[in-house]
């Protein structure tokens, strides 16, 4: 009689310990699953016509078609031989009314002055160079 209760206790504290091990590894689940839908709410929040764009020397930007029309401008401005492009040509590009700045249709871009600098003419904007290790990599935006 003591050594099946002896085996019932065993028992117990085998399945005590695999349900400790389930539960941990529910804990792990649920925080990649709450990793995963507040990486989904941020998604969601941003506005429809958002897009990621991936500039290989000055990292991602969410950007809408306004403000990948504008880069693209500036990226093809940058190989050429003057890289500064007025502020009224880069808001006539983005479709922005006459007399828009360019902090206006960058507006709510975080850090969007690291990535468009201003030339070295009055009013007017480049695009953040690569580095000049030779390392300059093939960047295109689909301003659409």
């Amino acid at each position: 009689m003591a050594s099946s209760i002896m085996g019932r206790l065993v028992t117990l504290q085998s399945l005590r310990d695999e349900l400790e091990q389930l539960a941990a590894w529910d804990r792990v689940r649920e925080a990649g699953d709450r990793r995963e839908r507040e990486r989904d709410r941020r998604e969601q929040g941003r506005a429809p016509g958002v897009e990621r764009v991936e500039i290989p020397w000055a990292g991602s930007w969410w950007l809408t078609a306004p403000q990948r029309r504008v880069v693209a401008v500036l990226l093809e401005a940058l190989g050429s031989r003057s890289q500064d492009v007025d502020e009224r040509v880069l808001s006539r590009a983005a479709g922005a009314p006459p007399g828009s700045k360019l902090r206006d249709v960058f507006a709510g871009v975080e850090g969007w002055d690291r990535l468009v600098l201003r030339g070295a003419r009055a009013g007017a904007y480049r695009l953040a160079p690569p580095p000049e290790d030779g390392g300059e990599e093939d960047a295109r935006i689909d301003p659409e």
